[in-house]
């Protein structure tokens, strides 16, 4: 838009001469011819060569078409304003030669005084293009860090949320064994107490009043016990858990976790994938090569998926019926599912557990 104000404004300030002249078809061919150029130069103003060849057709023109003179500014113009100076010499030197067939030293003052016009609007204007051109710049490498910082900040977000949750579920279990370990045991001590008071006292009375006492302790124990596997299930979180294992493989390779299984699912399917994700991560640290794990923890409708895999150097068949993949195996069969590992190409363990079977018991 500045590019288009500034040819408007010289070529109206280049009108003024060639209005004057005799005739009516001439200035307007005159006109048109001009306006035909500026806009070729528009349309290459990034092709050299183009300028170029467009600059010594407008001088043979000129040379032909004295009148043409009149507009030699806005090609000057164009030659500023893309900093084409060499080129710039064909239409100062056609100048020089030829000023001199224009009609009047009228016409010589109004010439110079819009070519030194069309010089400052042009070296203006790339001026102010290559300041714009910088300032974008600028503004494209802000956005960037700003993108990068925004990045950064939620990445910390999210590993401050991981530690904090992690934090949560170990103090669930750490209340869940206090509990268990304390109250639950001074409750266990109590009702064998009583019991053994009942053995011994003789008083009708007293042995029911110890039975009373007996009942309110069992009821009392199978509360903490239920509250304690209720907080202990709370506590297992099957996405949390299963990346703290994948942790140990950090520097080692790259890791690939797709995890869809809701932490609604049963506890007994959750405790048996983080263990089986636990011992693949231990095989992998111990005999693999690999540069690559991916871990697929898949709900579907009617049963549950786990599969583990690595890129890592096949391992021979005799060396991989170790103690950990019999675990494995005989996890997945206390839940009627079904277990295949293969070592034919890295190392794959493929495993279903059917949901009638867990959603009954």
């Amino acid at each position: 838009m500045r590019r288009l104000f500034d040819k408007l404004t010289i070529l109206l300030c280049c009108l003024p001469p060639v209005i004057v002249t005799d005739g009516f078809a001439v200035p307007v061919m005159i006109i048109l011819a001009a306006v035909t150029f500026t806009s070729l130069f528009e349309a290459f103003r990034d092709i050299k060569r183009v300028r170029l060849f467009l600059t010594l057709i407008f001088c043979g023109l000129s040379v032909c078409h004295p009148a043409l003179l009149l507009f030699l500014p806005i090609v000057i113009y164009d030659l500023c304003e893309s900093r084409d100076y060499y080129t710039l010499t064909v239409p100062a030197v056609t100048a020089v030669f030829f000023l001199g067939r224009l009609h009047g030293a009228k016409d010589l003052f109004f010439m110079i005084g819009t070519v030194m016009a069309a010089v400052f609007l042009g070296i203006k204007s790339a001026k102010l293009e290559e300041h714009e051109k910088k300032l974008i710049l600028l503004r494209d490498d802000n956005t960037e860090k700003q993108n990068l910082l925004y990045a950064k900040n939620k990445e910390l977000i999210e590993k401050q949320d991981y530690e904090v949750q992690l934090a949560t579920l170990a103090e669930r279990n750490r209340i869940a064994r206090e509990i268990h370990d304390n109250v639950g045991h001074m409750l266990s001590r109590s009702i064998l107490q009583v019991g053994a008071l009942k053995v011994i006292e003789k008083d009708e009375l007293v042995k029911e009043q110890l039975s009373s006492i007996g009942d309110t302790l069992s009821g009392a124990m199978d509360s903490i016990r239920s509250s304690v596997h209720r907080l202990h299930d709370e506590s297992v979180k099957l996405s949390y858990s299963v990346n703290d294992a994948l942790s140990a493989l950090d520097g080692k390779c790259e890791v690939k976790l797709n995890c869809d299984i809701p932490e609604s699912a049963p506890t007994q399917i959750k405790m048996c994938f983080i263990a089986i994700v636990k011992e693949a991560v231990s095989n992998v640290i111990k005999h693999s090569d690999c540069t690559k794990v991916s871990v697929i923890l898949r709900e579907h409708p009617a049963f549950w998926q786990l599969i583990f895999e690595d890129n890592g150097t096949p391992v021979k068949k005799e060396n991989s019926n170790g103690i950990g993949l019999q675990n494995i195996s005989d996890r997945i069969e206390a839940l009627d599912g079904v277990c295949r590992i293969d070592s034919s190409r890295g190392y794959r363990i493929f495993v279903t557990v059917p949901r009638e079977g867990i959603e009954n018991k």
